[in-house]
């Protein structure tokens, strides 16, 4: 019975003293203050001469080689007479013969009917009255203060310094 009493104290104690070692080593720098640090900026356009593109050789020249074997493997003669054999199947005349036949079965006298039933369908007097219409808005919109005075904002924005504006962003794109 001692032993095992022994046994329990002494696991008792073992328990006891790693819960106090994970507590003190999990609140071991919580005393100092976090270093304060800023974002880095990012850079989306490499400097001239500063990218550098790292290529492993060896799997670069393993992809030659496999490249270089399934070439080899390339029937290119079974293709090209594939090819030929495909394009003397074509019988032209027969083509021929099919589209003249589809271009002989179009009744031009009925299209050229129903194009002239379409123009005469065309009420002129409604399109008139539509033009009208719509230069009457044109106008009024013209002759609106806000028409002016977007006008006068138009003509208050300095041409010039946009232009040189755009000639440096031009210069800084080139760059």
């Amino acid at each position: 019975m001692k032993t095992q009493y022994g046994k329990k104290k002494i696991l008792a104690v073992l328990i006891v003293c790693s819960a106090i070692t994970v507590i003190t080593t999990s609140f071991q720098d919580s005393s100092k203050p976090a270093p304060l640090t800023l974002p880095k900026a990012l850079v989306d356009t490499p400097k001239k001469g500063s990218v550098h593109i790292d290529i492993d050789m060896k799997d670069l020249n393993k992809a030659m080689e496999d490249l270089n074997i399934k070439l080899k493997e390339v029937d290119f003669d079974k293709i090209s007479k594939e090819v030929t054999t495909s394009l003397n199947s074509i019988d032209m005349e027969k083509i021929k013969k099919e589209i003249t036949n589809s271009i002989d079965a179009i009744d031009w006298n009925k299209i050229k009917m129903e194009v002239n039933n379409s123009i005469k369908d065309i009420n002129l007097d409604k399109i008139e009255i539509d033009i009208k219409k719509a230069t009457d808005e044109i106008k009024a919109n013209i002759n609106s203060d806000e028409f002016k005075k977007n006008m006068k904002n138009l003509q208050k924005i300095n041409k010039e310094k946009i232009q040189k504006e755009m000639k440096k962003a031009q210069e800084e794109i080139k760059k």
